[in-house]
């Protein structure tokens, strides 16, 4: 937990836990915790992807404060489900495509002849 603070276009994170790290070590601070708003969607592009779609969610900011570009850990009912990454600062109420991960559930089998790009497919839970 910490608080955020925005600073024109920069951010203060006023970290509310102290912790230590031993020198020559590194470590990982949560500075923001808290649920989103989203929907799971597979995201397929033949040029991309052999058979598997990418597991993705369709994320939207609705914790009150400007979200500064970095790693994010997604977990779903308590349950880690991977890790994607924040690739630009996200503004409070914008929605971002996060991709974290194949889904080895869905297999896709494309004809040669179809132009179509990219397909989106719904997950139905």
């Amino acid at each position: 937990p910490s608080e955020t603070i925005e600073i024109g276009n920069l951010f203060h994170y006023q970290i509310q836990n102290l912790i230590s790290v031993p020198s020559n070590h590194s470590s990982l601070v949560p500075t923001i915790s808290g649920n989103f708003k989203g929907r799971k969607v597979c995201w397929f592009s033949p040029r991309k992807h052999a058979i598997n779609p990418l597991q993705t969610i369709v994320l939207k900011n609705t914790l009150g404060t400007i979200l500064d570009k970095g790693p994010l850990m997604i977990m779903e009912e308590s349950n880690y489900v991977g890790e994607s990454l924040f690739e630009k600062t996200v503004l409070q109420k914008e929605e971002k495509l996060l991709a974290y991960g194949s889904n080895l559930e869905v297999k896709v089998t494309t004809n040669p002849t179809n132009t179509t790009p990219n397909l989106w497919i719904a997950n139905s839970n």
